[in-house]
């Protein structure tokens, strides 16, 4: 393949820090970066009711890998120490995940492509293909009050040669863009970041600056999520003051939220949860461990997983008490998706990328990782979410319920149509 660049198209969102203005039609693709052939793709047109497709074995199987209460300790804890208590915020986006695996399904082949394609559920590539087209309409629009834009892009090594017809069938069906150059190059590496940027709306830059290609990157892909929303009754500012946060280890003053409003409540012997509705029809749950257990343990818990899926609750009058919160995460995904039957990719040996490219000989996947920042304020939720995936060479009212989140918790955004975009577990919300 010649020497190349394929444009960087960044999103201009008019988005305003306390709401979203303006309707889908301003979401504009601008050009930037090296004139040359282009592989984008157009997006839906108008939002979907509904995604369309069953992806709870995927939610389930990744909030539990990556949330439940081995995963969830401390990186430092070790086997000696393993009752260690867990003090750490976590975050996870099962949906952001889904889009860099199944660019994986695509780009691979033989058994590497079927441990991928067990996990995202589709026997057949054109059923993946048919469920992403069903979850990008449903999950990329811009309203008056809500956003949930989406991103997936692929970055080669110009030695690299990958035949251009992929590239557009990626592009196609993928929507995803690729970009062609070394990742040596500063004005690529720019690139990149302007990339990633754009599309987490800035959310998430202090930690962009820190990433980049990897310089001994065969293929780097790169999958964005970006998401705001109003909550359907915002909680007043003037009710919101410093209380006490109990952590798994100590006490801390947090910044807590209150209403007293009649909201979505569920109890069973394991939890309690609280909904709070957004206005695009999406909900924000909340659960509260019972006393004895774990915000990790409810995330290893296939009922629980089950419930989230589908849930089940009355409508119930509340004396609500939230955190607000504003948490960052940064995680490795390889232990977690080797736990769960994905590992032939992350070994040159074995990992068949010929889906790509036949020429693409003893490379494997060196790094898969996810950053994430959620924010939860009164009025609503501001989310974001990118995932990096480097292919190297081998080389109170009187009758209300009291739900009061002052110890930690467990939470999921939840789409109407099921799919979770977020999900997190927070043991401090002070950090």
């Amino acid at each position: 393949m010649k020497k190349q660049y394929l444009l960087p198209f960044l999103f201009i969102l008019s988005l305003l820090i306390s709401g979203c203005s303006g309707s889908k039609d301003e979401v504009v693709l601008a050009k930037s970066g090296f004139s040359s052939n282009v592989y984008m793709s157009g997006f839906p047109a108008n939002r979907a009711i509904s995604d369309g497709f069953d992806h709870a074995a995927f939610d389930a199987s990744i909030i539990r890998s990556v949330l439940g209460p081995v995963n969830a300790a401390p990186a430092e804890t070790s086997s000696s120490s393993s009752s260690a208590v867990d003090t750490e915020n976590h975050l996870i986006s099962p949906a952001n995940l889904y889009l860099s695996l199944s660019s994986l399904a695509y780009m691979t082949d033989g058994t590497t492509r079927f441990q991928l394609m067990k996990l995202l559920g589709p026997s057949k590539l054109s059923e993946l293909e048919e469920n992403l087209q069903m979850l990008w309409g449903s999950q990329f629009y811009q309203t008056s009050d809500a956003a949930c834009l989406m991103g997936s892009s692929l970055w080669i090594n110009d030695t690299l040669p990958v035949p251009e017809e992929k590239l557009s069938e990626l592009s196609e069906k993928y929507y995803t863009a690729s970009y062609v150059g070394q990742p040596s190059n500063k004005k690529f590496n720019e690139s990149y970041r302007s990339w990633l940027s754009s599309m987490s709306a800035g959310l998430l830059d202090d930690q962009i600056g820190e990433t980049g290609l990897d310089p001994d990157m065969a293929l780097q892909s790169a999958t964005s999520l970006f998401y705001k929303a109003q909550f359907s009754q915002s909680f007043e500012a003037s009710q919101t003051y410093e209380q006490t946060f109990h952590t798994p280890t100590t006490d801390v003053y947090v910044q807590m939220m209150h209403m007293d409003e009649s909201f979505p409540y569920h109890q069973d012997a394991l939890f309690d949860a609280a909904g709070l509705p957004m206005k695009n029809g999406a909900t924000l749950w909340l659960l509260l461990p019972k006393e004895g257990t774990t915000p990790a343990a409810l995330a290893a818990d296939q009922a629980v997983l089950n419930w989230l899926n589908a849930p089940s609750y009355d409508q119930e009058d509340l004396t609500l008490s939230v955190p607000r919160f504003d948490i960052i995460a940064q995680l490795s995904l390889i232990d977690s998706l080797k736990a769960i039957g994905v590992d032939e990719i992350f070994n040159a040996k074995k990992a068949d990328f010929s889906g790509l490219s036949k020429e693409i000989q003893d490379c494997a996947v060196s790094r898969i990782d996810q950053t994430l920042r959620v924010r939860v304020f009164e009025g609503g939720v501001e989310a974001s979410a990118f995932a990096e995936t480097v292919v190297v060479s081998s080389a109170a009212p009187e009758d209300a319920v009291v739900f009061r989140l002052n110890r930690p918790f467990m939470f999921a955004l939840r789409d109407y149509d099921g799919t979770i975009l977020f999900a997190g577990i927070v043991n401090d919300p002070s950090k």
